[in-house]
């Protein structure tokens, strides 16, 4: 990634912006819906760079990210000019199609072939209900970062647009033109309390896609995009929108609950820890295991985030497989492990 530079981002930003700009004209509507997915794009650009400056990465890797962000997008444009709809299944796989004319108008040309790669699956796959399992390491890393910036954006435009709505205000490619009914599915609770991604055949009313947003957390990557949607309010925000009932009100408690779990992570304090490896036994995600080599590999991308103590020669941590189920903590007969409050990391960072 060493030949990426400020010089080929802002190449890549003027096309970007010549060609949101040919499509914008005279019809208010459109226009209404091509400036959103404008500021969109320029937003999660803004996200990714936050998430990637949290992580601490590397000038290159920042370059890149700002490219993703700002490219991953880039199919709604063409979508709503030609179809006047956001929904996939009505036009176009957004994703698909923002690939093809990245392709189509050699917009990665001046990139080397790895670069470009992680581009074009970055823009794939950020769209998709769960990421691939088959890619590099590295390429995989930037596909969940773009995936959680697109998230936290998302739940700007919608809280904004619900609020907006109260006053009159209806954009019904938000809504992907679901009816604004009372009704929620069972089949999308269903899903949800099962931590499950919320397929779209399932999704009927508005109240099903307000609900499918809140499942988003179950597929967020990194601390800092927690954090920000707990410190933003998004969930309340967008719960206080949806028809309760007592099955809702379940789904969006459990929601909540995981949201905080996810904030606060289990250490081990090897003064205590008598290598039992009942830890190890006992956690359902595979998520603990002894380190046979000098360091885990995770340190750059998790444990120096996380602010917790590296033993690379002792017991790991995996924290992106970790959801905080706590059985760890329970099962350990030495008490030796505990949980690790994070509430201050992104302040201190």
């Amino acid at each position: 990634m060493l030949e990426l530079n400020k010089r080929k981002v802002d190449d890549i930003k003027e096309w970007f912006f010549k060609y949101v700009n040919s499509f914008k004209n005279d019809d208010l509507e459109l226009l209404r819906n091509i400036e959103l997915k404008e500021k969109h794009s320029l937003k999660v650009c803004e996200e990714i760079l936050a998430i990637a400056s949290f992580l601490k990465l590397k000038e290159s890797e920042f370059y890149l990210a700002e490219i993703i962000g700002l490219l991953h997008d880039v199919g709604r444009f063409k979508q709503y000019s030609e179809f006047r709809t956001f929904v996939d299944k009505k036009s176009v796989n957004h994703a698909d199609l923002g690939v093809k004319i990245l392709n189509e108008e050699r917009v990665l040309s001046s990139l080397s072939d790895e670069v470009k790669n992680i581009i074009i699956k970055s823009v794939k796959y950020h769209n998709r209900i769960e990421p691939p399992d088959n890619e590099t390491e590295e390429c995989l890393f930037f596909i969940h970062l773009i995936r959680d910036a697109d998230k936290l954006d998302i739940y700007r435009v919608v809280t904004e647009y619900y609020t907006e709505k109260n006053n009159g205000n209806v954009n019904k490619g938000i809504e992907l033109d679901l009816p604004d009914l009372s009704c929620v599915s069972n089949e999308v609770c269903e899903q949800l309390l099962d931590k499950k991604p919320v397929s779209f055949e399932n999704v009927k009313y508005l109240n099903d896609f307000k609900l499918l947003q809140l499942g988003w957390v179950f597929d967020v990557n990194f601390y800092f995009t927690y954090k920000s949607i707990k410190d933003r309010d998004y969930l309340k925000q967008i719960a206080k929108t949806i028809t309760e009932t007592e099955k809702v009100k379940t789904v969006i408690e459990f929601v909540m609950k995981y949201v905080e779990k996810k904030l606060r992570v289990p250490v081990i304090d090897f003064t205590k820890c008598k290598r039992c490896k009942k830890c190890i036994d006992v956690c359902p995600n595979n998520a603990i295991s002894m380190s046979f080599n000098n360091c885990c590999a995770k340190c750059i991308k998790y444990c120096l985030t996380m602010e917790v103590p590296c033993h690379p020669k002792e017991i790991i941590f995996k924290y992106e497989k970790c959801d905080s189920c706590g059985l760890c903590v329970k099962t350990c007969p030495e008490d030796a492990i505990y949980w690790h409050e994070t509430s201050k990391m992104i302040d201190d960072n």
